[in-house]
């Protein structure tokens, strides 16, 4: 004989337990270790009467437990609709539900609301500096006084919200929505559209009309939700992915635009062009443009942020590598040795080093602090070769190679006008000076 339980009874027997080990004990183990759902939070509130179940959730924040507890505690709170000073900082609030809780002066900073249902919350002076609230709701939210600088509120929607005497400075506002704000004032208004925010007035309401032109490349924002293009006309275009809209459109370079690249921070995008100029533009606010940066002598091909976002590459036709310090809006160093153009540049995850490619068939594997080139990497269809083509502190002598496969016909070594195949000369040198490497060897340091 079988026999089936609903969740929801199953639900009230742990709330009705929770309830008797607080009677009890003063506290409920099962509550640090199981996650609420509302359901479940609404019959722990009915079972346990309100004025207990708002003392075990005071008790819960003044402890600062953290984990499954905090979550149940702020469930519950919401089911309350309590009016809490809580330490939430760093939190990941998403799923939780947060139902009627109340945000006053709470310490909301770096917490990640992202994607989450807060309408007609009260966040008056709360702390949200750094909050992630991309495409979250807040309409009808009371923001007063809050201070959300250098919060991410792309996308968000804030329709109806009171923003009177709120910290804006620095938050990213792309494509957020801002119809029917209170307490905007004139400035803040001038901000926010300036930012790519949709605030609505008489005079701002107007289409968006680019001509048709060749597509040449194309880039993701770090967070998934706009798309920037780089066109013939030289414009760059961004989009709002999701919905298929675009944004707003880049004018300033006078040629082809090539490559797009945005910064790890979100905040910068980088395009190179036919025009052989790198601009920098801000897209945090609107897309200014930020830098112009002069040096390669033809076509701009490829552009790559280091990932701690200090340095910029770019290749070039001009056959050059540049690498650029972007706080400085100067040039750090110029990668000689490709004998074509340079078609894309790539750094490693330690942005240690950097590799590039090139018409001439070529990968060249570079040291970013130093400039120098510790390797560059052959393939035919027959085999492959990797050599060192200069001498560096440490490294191996120039000419050293590993090899496989057959690669007669592609790589010699060369004394005056004379050329030696791989391995020929290694009889002559002495040992611990021939050029052939173990294939052990590795041509970037240890990490």
């Amino acid at each position: 004989m079988f026999s089936f339980v609903h969740r929801s009874v199953l639900e009230w027997l742990v709330a009705r337990e929770a309830v008797s080990e607080l009677d009890a004990r003063g506290n409920a183990d099962v509550l640090d270790a199981d996650a609420m759902s509302p359901l479940m939070a609404r019959f722990f509130v009915d079972l346990a009467e309100k004025e207990v179940a708002e003392a075990w959730t005071r008790r819960v924040f003044a402890a600062e437990k953290g984990g499954t507890a905090e979550k149940n505690a702020l469930r519950v709170a919401g089911e309350l609709k309590l009016d809490l000073i809580v330490n939430l900082e760093g939190r990941d609030l998403r799923g939780i539900g947060l139902g009627g809780l109340k945000m006053r002066g709470a310490n909301l900073r770096r917490v990640n609301l992202e994607g989450v249902v807060l309408r007609d919350h009260d966040f008056t002076g709360a702390d949200l500096t750094e909050a992630r609230l991309a495409r979250a709701d807040l309409g009808g939210a009371t923001l007063s006084g809050a201070n959300l600088s250098q919060a991410d509120l792309s996308f968000a929607r804030l329709i109806g919200a009171n923003v009177s005497e709120t910290d804006l400075t620095g938050a990213l506002l792309l494509g957020a929505k801002l119809l029917g704000v209170k307490g905007l004032s004139a400035k803040l208004s001038a901000l926010a559209e300036h930012d790519g925010a949709a605030v609505l007035t008489r005079a701002n309401v107007r289409e968006i009309v680019l001509p048709p032109s060749e597509c040449n490349a194309v880039a993701h924002h770090p967070d998934g939700h706009v798309l920037a293009s780089g066109h013939d006309d030289g414009t760059v275009r961004l989009w709002n992915v999701a919905t298929g809209k675009l944004l707003y459109g880049l004018s300033g370079h006078s040629g082809n635009v090539l490559s797009v690249a945005f910064s790890p921070d979100d905040r910068s995008l980088a395009t190179g062009s036919h025009d052989t100029i790198v601009r920098l533009w801000d897209i945090a606010y609107g897309g200014t443009l930020r830098l112009a940066l002069s040096g390669h002598t033809d076509i701009i091909s490829s552009l790559a942020f280091s990932p701690n976002g200090r340095s910029l590459a770019s290749g070039s036709t001009d056959k050059t590598v540049r690498l650029w310090d972007i706080a400085a809006g100067t040039p750090q160093l110029v990668l000689s040795g490709h004998t074509h153009g340079v078609s894309s540049v790539a750094f490693s995850p330690d942005g240690r080093s950097l590799a590039s490619s090139s018409a001439d068939g070529t990968i060249r594997l570079w040291d970013v602090a130093s400039g120098h080139c510790l390797a560059v990497l052959l393939s035919t269809p027959e085999g492959w070769v990797s050599f060192v083509p200069e001498d560096h502190p440490g490294g191996p002598p120039r000419g050293a190679f590993k090899m496989g496969g057959d690669i007669a016909g592609s790589f010699w070594h060369r004394i005056g006008l004379a050329r030696f195949e791989p391995g020929e000369l290694d009889e002559f040198l002495p040992e611990g000076k021939k050029l052939r490497l173990p294939d052990d060897y590795a041509f970037l340091p240890p990490r």
